[in-house]
């Protein structure tokens, strides 16, 4: 059985490590993109099931803008393939929470919060 494939997208290289860190442990694939770009260009050329996505992305469109092309990408013809996207921000702002759902995101986990949470 394939492993599946993780995309996270933070622009600092530890928050990355982290994560990587985490789901290497339940053996994923994790592919790593520290900025909008990359991560576009990564999902674009990957089958991703998971990704986790920093809200506030330095030099470049933020987190919201990226889950929206994220969401305009996925393909109607495949239903069984939508990534299960999750923002998460080190301001845990109940603002950000809600801006979140309302943007496209399935999940938001706050950066200080367990994590576990990641593994789950």
């Amino acid at each position: 059985m394939p492993r599946k494939i993780v995309l996270v997208v933070d622009d600092i290289e530890m928050n990355r490590a982290l994560i990587k860190s985490c789901l290497f442990k339940i053996q994923c694939e994790v592919l790593l993109a520290a900025t909008f770009d990359s991560a576009l260009e990564l999902f674009r050329t990957h089958k991703v099931a998971l990704v986790y996505i920093d809200l506030n992305l330095a030099n470049g469109p933020d987190g919201f803008e990226l889950v929206k092309q994220v969401r305009a990408l996925e393909n109607p013809a495949d239903p069984g393939h939508k990534p299960y996207l999750v923002a998460f921000s080190a301001s845990g702002q109940a603002k950000d929470m809600l801006d979140a759902q309302t943007c496209g995101f399935d999940e938001f986990l706050p950066k200080s919060g367990d994590i576990d949470q990641i593994r789950k």
